[in-house]
């Protein structure tokens, strides 16, 4: 009767555990697109706030997220995949020739920003890799392509950006307890 007590008392917590608000912090994070995903890590974060309403608690939290790799090797994650789509495909080369002209009126100052980052360090791998399998005219409409694309996602992405650079975000939570224990909605 008392385990049965105990089991009971440990589902009907009255509020999620930091624990549960750092697995839900973590799965949340990992669901967003690869730019985030795979290049930031979720490093602590701060409860600021719950409160009940209805069947669910809700958590406000301050987190900090942790950049992985710096900006350039976020940009070379994507230009390999999308240099093989310019190479491989058709629709690819039509994309390409496109985007090329599109640069063409637009300039290419982050290309010279590359240029000047290269002069003190070193070409990241994947961006090497590119330019062994592929011709430089793709490399660079996909450097281009990738870049742009960057910025559009976030501000976050700009060339300054190390590794182990931190951002902040402020997030609200929405929890419903199940007879599994708190669940992130």
């Amino acid at each position: 009767m008392l385990a049965m007590g105990g089991l009971l008392m440990g589902c009907t917590s009255k509020a999620p555990s930091d624990k549960d608000v750092e697995v839900a912090l973590k799965q949340l994070w990992a669901g967003n697109s690869w730019e985030f995903s795979s290049n930031f890590d979720v490093t602590n974060f701060d409860r600021l706030n719950g409160w009940k309403d209805g069947e669910d608690y809700w958590v406000e939290v301050t987190y900090k997220v942790k950049a992985r790799q710096p900006y350039y090797a976020i940009v070379a994650d994507c230009v390999e995949p999308t240099v093989a789509e310019y190479n491989d495909t058709t629709m690819g080369q039509i994309t390409m020739g496109l985007s090329a002209m599109m640069k063409g009126f637009q300039g290419t100052e982050a290309l010279d920003e590359y240029k000047e980052y290269l002069k003190t360090n070193p070409e990241p791998a994947k961006m090497e890799l590119a330019r062994s399998k592929y011709e430089a005219q793709y490399v660079n409409i996909a450097f281009l392509d990738c870049v742009n694309y960057l910025a559009e996602k976030s501000s976050v992405f700009h060339k300054d950006l190390k590794t182990g650079d931190t951002l902040d975000y402020n997030l609200k939570l929405r929890f419903k307890q199940t007879e599994q224990g708190w669940k992130n909605l």
